[in-house]
């Protein structure tokens, strides 16, 4: 009887993994996770074919917590991580990331910053024989099969080490999925802000809100190039910056952006099949 009580478990168990595969390979839309990191960005992509682009990490290892919840037990690969500039609050948690995850590529702007992190995250990369890629705005690619990925900044001729803050260096993408497309903005500052602006068609369903929604981001002549219908503050709670700041809070509701936060809301995951989209908050939408 014993044994039968063992056998029994063990095929339940292979049960529910074979079912776990099979259901998480059947969701053909594509998922935005803006995960819920403390004071800190990390976005994880999910393709409708299941290709894995983690951008940043945040400040610590909450990204693994994070993962852990959303990826099957037997999901260990991830196959592109960005990390759009170098600061502690970005970097820290792909350190961890890379060092317990199967990682195909790293795409990172190159440029001197001398921290313990960032130089553990380079001897991470190097240490895993990871791909490298520099990326400039003339290196988009599709991930996957059907998500184009639109480099806006930085460009290909510019100087990494003259821009200043760092924050100015930030990688900033626009996906595309059929007829859904969103802008992920890093940390890019007032002056970088400026500079996207003037790219023709812009304008996206949704804009991951610069540097956490801080006064030195969301210029006005950006926000309205982007013309977002839903904006995402990816933000700490009770941060001791006073992120976000009212001032950018407040030019989100003169424009009708529907704002979400994730230390209101939690993890925030954004859901489309290509045509129409939709939220679901950890913590519930809106709280």
């Amino acid at each position: 009887m014993k044994g039968r009580t063992i056998v029994s478990v063990i095929l339940a168990s292979l049960i529910a993994i074979f079912s776990g595969i099979y259901s998480f390979s059947q969701d053909k839309n594509l998922h935005i996770y803006f995960l819920d990191v403390g004071q800190g960005d990390s976005i994880l992509i999910q393709t409708p074919d299941d290709v894995f682009m983690l951008i940043d990490g945040g400040p610590g290892d909450a990204v693994l917590s994070e993962l852990n919840e959303i990826l099957p037990v037997w999901k260990r690969n991830i196959d592109v991580v960005i990390l759009t500039h170098p600061d502690a609050d970005h970097v820290t948690g792909l350190v961890e990331v890379v060092r317990y995850y199967e990682v195909k590529e790293a795409d990172f702007g190159k440029v001197e910053h001398n921290t313990n992190i960032y130089e553990e995250f380079l001897y991470q990369v190097e240490e895993k024989a990871l791909q490298v890629s520099d990326l400039r705005d003339e290196d988009d690619f599709l991930l996957g099969c059907c998500v184009y990925v639109d480099i806006l900044w930085p460009e290909e001729n510019q100087n990494l080490e003259r821009l200043d803050p760092v924050n100015n260096i930030s990688i900033s993408i626009r996906l595309t999925y059929k007829d859904f497309t969103a802008v992920l903005a890093g940390d890019a500052e007032s002056a970088t802000e400026k500079k996207i602006a003037k790219i023709r068609g812009l304008d996206s369903d949704l804009l991951k809100i610069g540097h956490h929604g801080s006064n030195t981001s969301s210029e006005p002549v950006f926000l309205d190039a982007v013309e977002p219908e839903i904006a995402i503050i990816s933000v700490g709670e009770d941060n001791r910056f006073g992120h976000p700041t009212l001032e950018t809070l407040e030019k989100l509701k003169e424009r009708n952006i529907k704002t979400y936060r994730t230390d209101l809301d939690g993890r925030i995951e954004v859901i489309s099949d290509g045509l129409e989209y939709w939220i679901e908050c950890k913590e519930g939408c809106g709280r």
